[in-house]
């Protein structure tokens, strides 16, 4: 089996978390900018 090692950054990490403590595993784009406190542009570079 091949691993091969993924870093987070901040924004990502703190996307991750938050859905995780909000129970969410489906979760939209506006989600997403609510959590993050950003525009449209950083939530898309995000993904």
């Amino acid at each position: 089996m091949i691993t091969q090692n993924i870093k987070l950054g901040a924004n990502e990490l703190k996307l991750l978390f938050t859905l995780e403590e909000e129970n969410r595993s489906i979760f939209t784009i506006n989600v997403a900018k609510q959590i993050l406190g950003t525009s449209d542009s950083s939530v898309w570079d995000t993904f």
